[in-house]
Formats: C-alpha cells, sequence, structure tokens
C-alpha cells in the first residue's frame, strides 16, 4: 500500500523555531482517531484527508495549501508522499533544480537525510545561499504536526521544484509557448499532430516536442513519444511574432506509430530550455484507426523531462529480459532517473516502459553497459 502523504520522519530540531501556525487551517486538528505517533490528525468526524488532497497536518498538505492560497496553483494533487515529489512533478513537465526561488517547494528525497518518506517545504525568501523555508511535520517525534520556519542553505535540498514561483522568481513568461492546431490519424496504428512552439528563452532554437496518447503526462496508460523537433517554416508565427524576432521555423506536423487504437485523447507538449518549465500546447481528441501499421515510427530517445539539455542516452538489457533497451537518463545533483523503451522481438518499442528514480527503486547497474 502506498501512503498518500507524511512528513519528515526521524528529522532534528531546528537551531531556531517560530512558534505559530503558518496560518494553516487546520493546525489545532484533533479529531476522533488522531494518532500523532503515527503522523495522522483527523478532523471532528474523523477524517485523515484534507480537501487538498493529503494527510491533515503534514509537510505535503502544507506545501499543497501553500500552492494553492499564495501560488494560485492548482497541479497539485497526487504527487504522493513528499520525497516522491520531485519525480512526480519531473513527469509533469516542471522544473527541478537546485536553484531556489520565492515560492517554490524545497524538497528531499528518501535519501536527502530525512526519513524514508522524504519532506517538502515552501520557500519563502531566497538571499544568496540562504534559504528561507515554511513547513509542517519537521520536528519529529517531539513536535509532530507543527508548523515551522527556518534558514537552511541553499544545497540541504535534494531540489526545488518550480511549480509556480512567485514574483522574483522564473514565470509562466519563461515557458515555451505554442498552439496544437490539429490531430488526426492517416492510417491504422498512426497518429497525426501539427501546431508550433518556441521559447522565449531560445526565440530562434527549434524545440522538442513530445506527444501522449491516453491523456495527459502522468495519466495511468498514457504513452509518451518524442516527435523531434518544432523546425518547419511557420510564415505566419513568424510574422505574429516578428517583434520578438523568433523566425519562422518553429512548425511542426508529424505521423507516428502507437500500439493504441479506437478514441483517444493525445496531448502535447513542447520542451523547455533554460528558465521555466515545459508547456502543456493542448489536447485533443481522435478515433485511431486499428490494424497493423506500416511506415516510420518516431524515434523514442528520450522522455518528456524538464529540460531537453538535462538527457544523456544508456544502453543495455535494462529489464533483463536478454533483449537490448535504450534508456533516457537524467542525473540531478541528488539522484538519477532513466525512462526504459523496451527492446522486443520487432524492435524496440515506440513508448517507454517503465520511469525509475533512485529515490523511490531500486536497479541492477550490473546490466547496465
Amino acid at each position: 500500500m502506498v501512503l498518500i502523504v507524511l512528513g519528515a520522519i526521524g528529522a532534528t530540531a531546528p537551531a531556531a523555531v517560530a512558534a505559530g501556525t503558518g496560518g494553516y487551517p487546520y493546525a489545532h486538528y484533533h479529531g476522533p482517531g488522531t494518532r500523532p505517533a503515527a503522523y495522522e490528525w483527523t478532523d471532528s468526524h474523523g477524517n485523515a484527508i484534507s480537501p487538498y488532497g493529503y494527510y491533515f497536518r503534514n509537510c505535503t498538505d502544507f506545501a499543497a495549501w501553500k500552492l494553492a492560497t499564495t501560488n494560485k496553483f492548482g497541479d497539485y494533487r497526487g504527487l504522493h508522499n513528499g520525497g516522491e515529489w520531485g519525480a512526480y512533478a519531473r513527469e509533469r513537465h516542471y522544473k527541478v533544480n537546485m536553484s531556489p526561488k520565492p515560492g517554490s517547494i524545497a524538497w528531499w528525497s528518501p535519501s536527502g537525510g530525512l526519513g524514508k518518506w522524504g519532506h517538502v517545504a515552501w520557500v519563502q525568501a531566497v538571499k544568496g545561499n540562504s534559504v528561507t523555508i515554511q513547513e509542517y511535520n519537521y520536528r519529529v517525534p517531539s513536535h509532530p504536526g507543527t508548523w515551522d520556519r527556518r534558514t537552511i542553505a541553499r544545497t540541504a535540498v535534494s531540489g526545488y521544484i518550480h511549480f509556480k514561483d512567485l514574483k522574483g522568481g522564473s514565470s509562466s513568461s519563461d515557458n515555451p509557448v505554442g498552439h496544437f492546431d490539429k490531430v488526426g490519424s492517416p492510417g491504422a496504428g498512426r497518429v497525426r499532430v501539427a501546431g508550433w512552439a518556441f521559447d522565449p528563452n531560445a526565440k530562434t532554437r527549434p524545440l522538442s516536442i513530445h506527444a501522449y496518447v491516453g491523456g495527459k503526462a502522468g495519466t495511468k496508460g498514457a504513452k509518451g513519444y518524442t516527435l523531434g523537433r518544432a523546425s518547419k517554416r511557420r510564415g505566419d508565427v513568424g510574422k505574429a511574432f516578428k517583434r520578438l524576432g523568433i523566425g519562422a521555423q518553429h512548425g511542426f506536423d508529424v505521423v507516428f506509430k502507437t500500439g493504441e487504437g479506437g478514441k483517444q485523447a493525445v496531448c502535447v507538449y513542447a520542451i523547455n530550455v533554460g528558465p521555466g518549465s515545459s508547456s502543456l500546447l493542448g489536447c485533443r481528441t481522435t478515433t485511431i484507426r486499428k490494424g497493423s501499421s506500416s511506415g516510420p515510427a518516431s524515434t523514442p530517445l528520450q522522455p518528456v523531462g524538464e529540460s531537453e539539455d538535462d538527457r544523456l542516452e544508456g544502453h543495455g538489457d535494462f529489464n533483463g529480459d536478454g533483449r537490448a533497451d535504450v534508456a533516457a537518463l537524467y542525473a540531478y545533483p541528488h539522484n538519477t532517473a532513466f525512462n526504459v523503451f523496451a527492446g522486443t522481438p520487432s524492435g524496440l518499442a515506440s513508448s517507454w516502459e517503465r520511469g525509475w528514480t533512485s529515490s523511490t527503486d531500486g536497479w541492477d547497474w550490473s546490466r547496465t553497459k
């Protein structure tokens, strides 16, 4: 059973603690069935899960509440335990790095020194290499379910998650701009997508485009595909953004193979370069014709990640079935992540089989070549 949320377990007490609640509306919840030793608090009806989707008075619920009320950000549900937030944020195209910004989330992986469940906190301020954070359920087991504000070294965390930073951090103006114009199924097992995209921080650079069949990134059962770069000429786009000097080479019109069929949601992303996060260009529905497909497939050489610049490609038998696989390797400051494209009797799979991060899983490195 996977727990939805727990705070940091086994952390040492901070040098200085500010008394209070941080404004958190559930700070005094202690209803029927409350078990502080298990980091579970309930409302007056015995419910342990808050409206934000996490356990009351845990680090994750406080962080979700701050994102919703202070950052005015809504995509905070389903990130699981604090130690898993970094991996799930990357799956959803949010940037994770070692550069704190006001409003970002400080994240500790399970190997980050704050217990096996990890931890998250909301960044209040940044001054040089010092970061002021607000958090819940840090001082355990001595003071579980309480609020703290403390100052940490910038490098004390596993990473900083940039969901929607406050003024002074990266903003939506740093994200790729574009549009998903159309989708169709020109043949059995084939999907066509077209549109355009560019990044304000790399105005003339063609961006990598990714597509998912079956829903948005992170949706259970959705399959991801790498479609190459948005480098086709789009004179209308160049003209519309002439004042920015982006040029006209930002279009994409790609047909790719998929094993999915029937009515499917197809979602397209433009992969970020530099500050900001990758952008969802849109989701459209099409009916994919069934039957055997022919013709070239898209090249699945990288997973959707925080930036196309972070990828290294790995080769080996990663799943131990005796066939050659390809993995996209992400090397972050405190963990490593793989997405694997498995070898099959007919060749390399066109969508990744599994994702993996060293913060939540294990790996047999002897099979890596």
